[in-house]
């Protein structure tokens, strides 16, 4: 999704964006709103930049706002954009063009998918086990947030995404939901032992059952009963398998679960690797609904676990206008 592009510049400029003026923590904030996201925070300044026009240098001065960094964000999307068109990822008109591709730019969990992919193994974790909730960063061990991120440590949520970590304190963080992971975290290709049957995971969240029946029906298989039915189980003899990401990451449940979006996983894996492969070949009905699944198991999971769906993240960027 071209649009998804645009979020990825912006993370390559999220370091000179913002200016150290007195207010800019404040006018950071109320720009982030309740997003729990400091990429939600760059877009939306981004945003308000190009809604203010001819104004936009201004805007900057009185918001602690780059223009240089700003400009160089579109610039770089419009390069981007230009190289992908060459390549056959994106085409002029019909199937495959800027509208068909950005057909859910505007979810904010689709988006946060893309950059959890895009910026693994930049993972961190606040295991609900733990008295203390410590934070621990991928393959390193405890981290704490940055003080000028608008996500702090304070937050009860699991699973963070960061662009950058600077010895214990991690930079450019946004809180994304266990599927997230399970599903875009780490390697394309699983370890062959990637399902165990016992040790130590993060216990996927009941929650997921909601979307089992999505899922069923598109995998074909009779999990929705059988996920009912694991509903009345003891749960430390239904969480009873384990998928491995990678040595860090791991989650637990019961074996149907696993299995099941096991599969949903290689499906994607599948299609992406098909997609790189073959830029120029049509989408398919069985691509189309295996996208519109995935779109569904994470906007569902967002609003389960009451994470705010910011809307207007997807609006195409204006054509730069000198200020």
């Amino acid at each position: 999704m071209t649009k998804n592009v645009h979020f990825e510049v912006i993370v390559l400029f999220r370091g000179s964006i913002f200016t150290h003026e007195d207010g800019v923590e404040r006018n950071k904030l109320s720009l982030s709103g309740n997003a729990q996201s400091d990429h939600m925070t760059l877009i939306r300044a981004f945003q308000c930049w190009q809604e203010a026009n001819r104004g936009g240098q201004n805007f900057c001065a009185d918001n602690g706002l780059s223009l240089k960094a700003l400009q160089s964000i579109f610039a770089t999307r419009v390069s981007i954009i230009g190289h992908l068109r060459a390549s056959g990822f994106v085409r002029a008109k019909g199937p495959g063009d800027i509208k068909d591709l950005n057909l859910f730019s505007d979810n904010w969990a689709v988006v946060k998918a893309a950059l959890a992919a895009g910026l693994y193994p930049n993972v961190a974790l606040k295991h609900p086990g733990d008295q203390d909730e410590q934070l621990c960063a991928h393959k390193y061990g405890p981290v704490k947030i940055s003080q000028d991120s608008d996500v702090q440590d304070k937050n009860h949520d699991e699973w963070f995404i960061y662009d950058e970590r600077q010895e214990n304190e991690i930079r450019g963080v946004t809180v994304v939901t266990p599927l997230t992971i399970f599903l875009f975290a780490g390697h394309n290709r699983l370890p062959l032992d990637y399902i165990l049957e016992s040790g130590q995971g993060t216990i996927l969240k009941k929650v997921l059952i909601f979307g089992l029946c999505k899922l069923s029906f598109f995998l074909g298989n009779n999990m929705s009963e059988e996920a009912s039915d694991s509903e009345n189980e003891n749960p430390e003899e239904a969480n009873n398998s384990i998928l491995r990401l990678d040595e860090w990451i791991s989650f637990k449940s019961d074996s149907l679960t696993i299995q099941s979006l096991v599969q949903l996983r290689l499906k994607w894996s599948v299609m992406f690797l098909k997609r790189l492969k073959y830029p120029g070949k049509p989408i398919t009905q069985d691509d189309e609904k295996l996208v519109r699944t995935i779109v569904n198991l994470l906007s569902e999971e967002e609003v389960n676990l009451g994470l705010s769906i910011p809307e207007g993240i997807g609006q195409r960027p204006k054509h730069l206008v000198s200020c």
